[in-house]
């Protein structure tokens, strides 16, 4: 009878940590950074509420290893999704030297928006290619 209440709060414990997990996750916006071919690790990927160079930083993350990222905690709206290769890794943007890239499945050259609704979990939002800014 004893390991049947065991069982039974490990089942009510495990059960609440998955309805924490999906609190704290809510909405996420996932996908990989890559610049052509080859996986871009510890790019800041970033929400931004507009396009124009006024930037409007919403949320973010820092890709993986592999260039992987999930944003967790997205509130709805509409976003540019952005990232930044920091080249030397001194935490400061320097146009003349890291690369920045954007969503842009169209490959127009300009960056598209997404949008995310109320318990969206966005995945295959890539980045692809990665510029020098001019």
């Amino acid at each position: 009878m004893k390991k049947f209440y065991i069982m039974l709060v490990g089942l009510l414990v495990f059960a609440g940590c998955k309805d924490v997990q999906e609190e704290i996750e809510q909405c996420t916006v996932s996908g990989k950074v890559t610049n052509g071919e080859q996986a871009l690790a510890n790019t800041y990927v970033l929400l931004l509420k507009s396009k124009e160079s006024d930037i409007n930083l919403s949320n973010g993350w820092k890709a993986g290893n592999d260039g992987t990222y999930k944003i967790i905690r997205v509130d709805p709206s509409t976003y540019y999704v952005t990232t930044i290769a920091d080249t030397n890794g001194n935490i400061v943007y320097e146009p003349d030297k890291d690369l920045i890239g954007w969503y842009d499945p169209d490959d127009n050259l300009e960056p598209d928006s997404i949008v995310v609704n109320d318990g969206d979990n966005l995945t295959g939002i890539d980045i692809d290619t990665l510029y020098i800014a001019p």
